[in-house]
């Protein structure tokens, strides 16, 4: 056999190869799907390594939470027209803990509660840990296994926020805390309709009281059949846990103000009754958002002194020069240097934003 005849050969084993494996693609609807979601990431622009991880160690194997819609594609059987739901996958991979905390590594406590009764719970257990551990490495934490308490059958049931996981001496030092319970459910706890079939229960909570003005919290919880994976479950609880921690993360971002560091504080002068102080206050409120509080740290005749609750001066200048006119004209009159003095040179410097509404 001629050299051209071999290459010929060969080339139509491989078209024949790839043909195949496009033809099963095409017949096998997850495959298509999970597909769709790999081929999306280069539409994601450019991603940070931490983010490329979390997309193919995390995402990828989640492909279908991520899938919006699909149906069949008109004219081609087998083939699908997919929807992937750009904005939770956004969302998911926004977070990543030292650089929303403004730390290197933040503490995580982590209480992975089983129950001991439950051979379905024991058996998937090491999983489970496996699994948190790798999520929340990748996240960026730094991870602490709260320990096993002696009546720990106690705490599978009832308020997450009762769990001495909170109430920890540990639990100071931390930036973070995540609560995993996985148990059977109770007769009492199931619909009479299943309450002859052997049900579980999954429940996980996160808590960021360190992100944001007012910390974040999530709670979720599942109720899976014998059949179903406890890991699964967790694993997508968790999933919707650090969407809603990205979707916040990008709305403190859109704001323009920074995380972390001391309150800004704002004199506000020329305020001529009650009613003009509520507009101000409230104004610079909706400016910022939910995320970030406005607190009423003095008020008396004529001033106010406030507090907001995170954000350099600069960026609060910026806002308070940005306000709606129904409160009056705001003119900021001096803002605190962000720079600081030079070494060894003392000089007097204002604490706070200054301004007068007109």
């Amino acid at each position: 056999m001629s050299l051209r005849s071999i290459k010929f050969t060969i080339g139509i084993a491989v078209c024949v190869g790839l043909f195949g494996a496009g033809l099963a693609i095409a017949e096998d609807p997850s495959a298509q799907l999970k597909a769709a979601v790999i081929e999306f990431q280069p539409k994601l622009g450019s991603l940070e390594e931490w983010q490329k991880k979390i997309f193919l160690e995390e995402a990828v194997p989640q492909y279908t939470r991520f899938i919006r819609d699909y149906k069949g594609a008109a004219g081609k059987a087998g083939t699908l027209n997919i929807v992937i739901d750009e904005a939770l996958l956004r969302n998911f991979l926004a977070f990543y803990a030292p650089k929303a905390l403004k730390q290197e590594a933040p503490k995580i406590l982590v209480a992975l509660r089983t129950d001991a009764a439950c051979e379905k719970c024991m058996a998937e257990a090491a999983e489970i840990k496996a699994s948190i551990k790798s999520r929340l490495g990748l996240r960026g934490f730094n991870i602490v296994w709260a320990p096993t308490p002696p009546n720990e059958e106690a705490l599978l049931n009832g308020k997450m926020s009762a769990d001495p996981i909170f109430s920890d001496t540990e639990a100071k030092k931390a930036a973070a805390f995540l609560l995993v319970r996985v148990h059977i459910q109770h007769p009492d706890e199931i619909d009479s309709a299943h309450a002859d079939e052997l049900r579980f229960g999954v429940d996980v909570s996160l808590s960021v009281p360190s992100f944001g003005a007012a910390g974040v919290k999530r709670e979720g919880s599942l109720d899976l059949l014998e059949n179903d994976s406890l890991l699964a479950g967790m694993d997508r609880l968790l999933t919707e846990s650090m969407a809603e921690l990205g979707a916040k993360v990008k709305q403190v971002l859109a704001l323009g103000v920074s995380m972390g560091g001391k309150p800004t504080l704002i004199e506000v002068r020329g305020i001529t009754d009650f009613a003009q102080y509520l507009r101000f206050k409230n104004g610079l409120q909706q400016q910022l958002g939910t995320d970030v509080w406005v607190e009423e740290r003095r008020l008396t005749r004529g001033s106010s002194l406030l507090s907001v609750s995170m954000g350099k001066p600069s960026e609060i200048v910026k806002l308070l020069k940005s306000m709606p006119l129904d409160a009056g004209k705001v003119l900021v009159l001096s803002e605190p240097s962000e720079s600081g003095a030079p070494s060894g040179v003392q000089v007097e410097q204002n604490d706070r934003i200054q301004v007068e509404i007109k």
